[in-house]
């Protein structure tokens, strides 16, 4: 596998029949699969919990998203899969690690591409929140699937902007009181010189998911997966511009992450 920018965009978990070692009242495990990322499943402990998945067949996937989780550093994460309901000793038994930034806060998503295919028609999330981390789990979205790698790489050429929505109102030589929301992150995206074929690969992602569907867009999928690594929708269309001998130019597409 290399480091070039990869797509997910068909989520094979999210028809599967589903359960969880426990849950809250009102936040059920199927919120797992739900597409609004802050509708959660919550757990009811925190200790060996789980989510599973029965996707009916044995179904191949390369790439897995967990997004908006409050696992925290030291957490036992591990996503499994099995060709049967039995996980004494899963053929596919992955650690995961719950990544934190420079000021050591953690990352609330986790990401992890795989070298080979996977196939199984049971897969499980189990989580063990660290030590000293009594709360139940929250998990907003459990995504995996087989990703789209473009013929060429075009992780060169996206600028990252860091938002925060928080809302108030700057007055001179007063402290303002503000409502506080979770930044997220806008990855804009500008391409000259593409031929027809690339051009192709873009408009049959955007035709699949339009600005309607979520999907997931990962930059560095090697060196930081987590952290580059973003569940996101389009923002605006695909535009481009003809240029000579069958080449084009793609004007700015505006990719949006959500929390």
């Amino acid at each position: 596998m290399n480091n070039s920018l990869k797509f997910l965009l068909t989520d094979v978990l999210d028809d599967a029949t589903i359960s969880a070692s426990s849950t809250t009242s009102g936040l059920p495990a199927s919120n797992a699969q739900d597409v609004l990322v802050r509708k959660v499943y919550r757990s009811t402990a925190s200790t060996n919990e789980w989510l599973k998945f029965d996707v009916g067949a044995a179904t191949t996937i390369n790439c897995l998203m967990i997004a908006n989780h409050n696992l925290t550093l030291g957490s036992v994460v591990k996503f499994q899969g099995h060709a049967s309901d039995s996980w004494a000793s899963p053929s596919l038994d992955t650690n995961l690690t719950v990544a934190t930034d420079a000021q050591g806060n953690n990352v609330m998503k986790i990401a992890h591409f795989y070298a080979t295919n996977q196939e199984y028609r049971w897969f499980r999330l189990y989580m063990e929140p660290g030590t000293g981390n009594a709360s139940p789990v929250d998990i907003g979205r459990v995504m995996a699937g087989r990703y789209i790698e473009p013929k060429r790489n075009l992780r060169d050429g996206f600028t990252l902007t860091t938002i925060d929505p928080s809302r108030g109102k700057n007055t001179v030589g007063r402290q303002a009181y503000w409502t506080t929301r979770r930044q997220y992150e806008e990855l804009t995206y500008a391409l000259t010189d593409v031929n027809e074929d690339q051009a192709d690969e873009l408009l049959g992602i955007y035709a699949e998911v339009g600005k309607h569907s979520p999907l997931v867009v990962a930059l560095d999928p090697i060196d930081r997966t987590s952290h580059n690594t973003f569940y996101c929708q389009f923002m605006t269309d695909v535009s481009r511009q003809q240029r000579l001998l069958h080449q084009y130019g793609i004007q700015d597409i505006v990719f949006q992450e959500k929390n």
